[in-house]
């Protein structure tokens, strides 16, 4: 037998309860490693094998498009300009600019902002013109791009053709900063390298010459306001320096120094006061001086006068009168007293001492005077600086206004010479305006085209193929869900699996079954096995084989289990029940004549319609005889359940093949009438809740549901060839 039989444990009826540890034929243990894995591997494997067609037309069929689409894609060339971008503008004169530096926390904006202008349809525009891709609609048709038609108003056609080839430059740039850099690309794409090359350079250009534009303009509108304003301060400086003027004429003011607000520090009669007062002060002292000079003459001898004694001619006089002193003591003794020559030095003598008497007297004379003349000096001093003073007080009280317009006219003068040097500043650097934005490399004509790529359109034809394959595969599994395997039983399904039937390879089922080494064989052997280790007593007594719908295999299950039994020493009768499509008589090579049908209609006994298998010791049947109008009818009646209690009396098994369970009520009665009823399968035929609804339809009727039996299962066309291997087991001769 196949080594993979299943095992139902003694003194318990198949079917109790949900969780038999059961080793299913040909299946996988209740406890298999794939369940509760993250990927069931080999439920998708099964999934790809079965849909492996699909898959394969869906991968072919994008793979073909991938290569027509190549096929016909007209070549593209890119060429790309590289620029840098930096905030802080270039400072050709040292004066500040009208636009400040951008701080390094906006640098992404500013660089995303020049992005944004770059991008603009002004730029392109520029382009357009600059080019000369507004003439003609060559450049539309190298695009690719329907012109405008020539038809209508001309200027219509040409905002038309501007609007297109405006359009075709912005949907074929492309403008991306280069991450964590003050770079910037621009690349153009066409299917001309020369014009890629153009335009992608042409954009670089025409965003530097707007740039230095639109700052200039800046300039120049800065320069001329500024200049509007300079005409203004300078009027109203003039007017203030009028009015103050004016008001210092009339009010007979007259300044000398004014401080950084304009207020006036001095005026004339004030330095006037502070010069005499300066003079008084050193008159005052004089005079001091003089008087004491005086006084102290006035009480002296004149030859007693320190200053007598400091005159030069009186210092000559008393050295000349020393000399005269001493040649009259020698005359003394040499003549007489009354001689001519002393007569003569004494004459000298008396001359001299007149002089020096006349001298410093007049000396004397001279230091009273010089004490009056500087008393009078002071006293004139002193009544100046008490005329002055008044004459300031009163232009003090003048002053308070003419403070107040000499600070107007200050402040005018301060604006007015701001203005003046911003003006000089902005007219200085109105044509050397400094540009942030350098071109690090020029777009070089492309050799080769970017698109189409071959191999990357393929790469993505292959990957939409295996994208489109796996939804189709997964709408067509939806669709056609079906329980397949005998894992598919275990999941789905609360009622256990007693053997799974393999297709034979040629499809001759009768042939396998009788092959005693063929799977097929094995199979059934599996089954008859589990059946009769089901209770202590072997297999139920009376058991009843019903699928869902004919064809599945129910009648060829009941024939082998029966013969099986059979062969194990059972007398085994086999009674086809099913009045529709009879087909055990067939299986046993007989005549379909009398039958069940004529036993249930009260013509024959049970006796008349037992017929023994020649082929098969202990094996007996039953055909289903004529079909009758209503097979309901007579397998209600009471004859089907007497005859079966009559047969089992008389054989150790009665096995009844009957019709399907869909559609009809047939089976339902029939399950009521035996021990035990076992459900043909078909793999993959059905829907497992279609499953679900027969096998409760059955349990609410049959006295027991045994389990299921999965026929003609296909391990290769359903996708499990490799994990059902056990089903290709066959026996060799050595």
């Amino acid at each position: 037998m196949n080594q993979a039989q299943s095992v139902v444990p003694s003194g318990r009826p198949i079917g109790e309860g949900t969780n038999d540890s059961v080793l299913l034929a040909g299946g996988t243990p209740s406890g298999s490693d794939n369940e509760g894995g993250l990927f069931d591997f080999v439920e998708l494997r099964a999934i790809v094998m079965r849909n492996i067609w699909l898959i394969l037309g869906s991968v072919v069929t994008m793979l073909i498009v991938a290569a027509i689409l190549t096929a016909l894609t007209v070549p593209l060339f890119r060429a790309e300009t590289t620029l840098q971008v930096d905030p802080q503008q270039a400072n050709i004169l040292d004066v500040e600019d009208v636009q400040a530096d951008v701080q390094s926390r906006d640098t992404d904006q500013f660089l995303q902002t020049q992005i944004e202008i770059l991008e603009s349809r002004s730029i392109a525009e520029d382009v357009a013109e600059d080019l000369g891709l507004l003439d003609d609609n060559a450049f539309l048709l190298a695009m690719n791009r329907a012109a405008p038609s020539g038809e209508g108003d001309e200027a219509a056609t040409q905002t038309n053709r501007t609007a297109a080839v405006v359009a075709a430059i912005m949907a074929n740039r492309r403008v991306a900063r280069v991450p964590d850099s003050q770079i910037v690309e621009i690349e153009f794409v066409s299917p001309s390298p020369r014009l890629s090359t153009e335009i992608a350079n042409s954009l670089a250009e025409n965003y530097i010459e707007d740039s230095l534009t639109r700052r200039f303009s800046v300039n120049n509108y800065a320069r001329e306001f500024v200049g509007e304003q300079l005409a203004e301060a300078r009027e109203r400086l003039e007017n203030s320096e009028k009015v103050l003027a004016t008001y210092a004429q009339n009010a007979g003011i007259v300044t000398t120094a004014r401080n950084a607000e304009g207020d006036s520090t001095g005026s004339l009669t004030g330095a006037t006061i502070e010069q005499t007062n300066e003079l008084l002060i050193r008159a005052k002292a004089d005079r001091i001086e003089a008087e004491q000079a005086w006084q102290s003459a006035r009480s002296s001898p004149a030859l007693a006068l320190p200053s007598v004694y400091q005159n030069p001619a009186i210092t000559n006089l008393l050295r000349r009168r020393a000399e005269l002193r001493g040649e009259l003591a020698e005359l003394n003794e040499r003549y007489v007293d009354g001689a001519p020559e002393v007569q003569e030095v004494r004459a000298e003598l008396a001359e001299i001492d007149r002089e020096v008497s006349s001298i410093s007297g007049s000396i004397k004379s001279s230091l009273r005077k010089e004490y009056e003349a500087r008393l009078g000096r002071e006293r004139e001093l002193s009544q100046e600086v008490a005329e002055l003073t008044g004459q300031q007080q009163g232009e003090q009280t003048r002053g308070v206004q003419y403070n107040i317009l000499a600070r107007e006219v200050a402040t005018n003068r301060s604006l007015y010479d701001g203005l003046l040097q911003r003006f000089r500043e902005l007219t200085a650097s109105a044509g050397l305006t400094g540009n942030s934005i350098t071109i690090v490399d020029e777009a070089q004509l492309p050799r080769n085209p970017f698109a189409p790529q071959p191999v990357r359109n393929m790469a993505i034809g292959l990957l939409v193929g295996l994208v489109l394959a796996g939804l189709l595969t997964m709408l067509r599994e939806q669709i056609f869900n079906r329980v397949r395997t005998p894992e598919d039983i275990r999941r789905h399904l609360s009622v256990p699996l007693l053997s799974t039937i393999p297709k034979p390879h040629d499809g001759d089922m009768k042939a396998a079954m009788e092959e005693n080494l063929s799977g097929v064989s094995e199979a059934f052997q599996t089954l008859t096995s589990i059946l009769s280790l089901s209770s202590d007593t072997g297999a139920p007594r009376s058991m009843f084989i019903t699928s869902g719908r004919s064809s599945e295999g129910k009648s060829t299950t009941a024939f082998a289990v029966a013969k099986y039994l059979a062969r194990r020493g059972k007398r085994v009768l086999i009674v086809d029940a099913d009045l529709r499509r009879p087909q055990m008589h067939r299986l046993v090579d007989s005549q379909n004549e009398v039958g069940l049908s004529d036993l249930l209609a009260g013509q024959t006994d049970t006796s008349s319609i037992v017929h023994s298998a020649t082929e098969f010791n202990g094996l007996s049947y039953v055909t289903a005889g004529p079909i009758p109008p209503d097979p309901v009818d007579l397998l209600s009646s009471a004859r089907l359940k007497a005859a079966i209690a009559e047969w089992r009396e008389q054989f150790d098994h009665v096995i009844v093949d009957g019709p399907p369970v869909l559609g009809l009520s047939d089976a339902l009665i029939i399950s009521s009438n035996v021990d035990a009823t076992v459900f043909a399968l078909e793999s993959g035929a059905w829907r497992p809740g279609q499953v679900k609804d027969m096998l409760r339809r059955l349990s609410n009727h049959a006295n027991q549901l045994v389990g299921i039996v999965m026929t003609k299962f296909d391990a290769k066309s359903d996708g499990y060839a490799y994990y059902y291997q056990e089903y290709e087991y066959s026996y060799s001769e050595r």
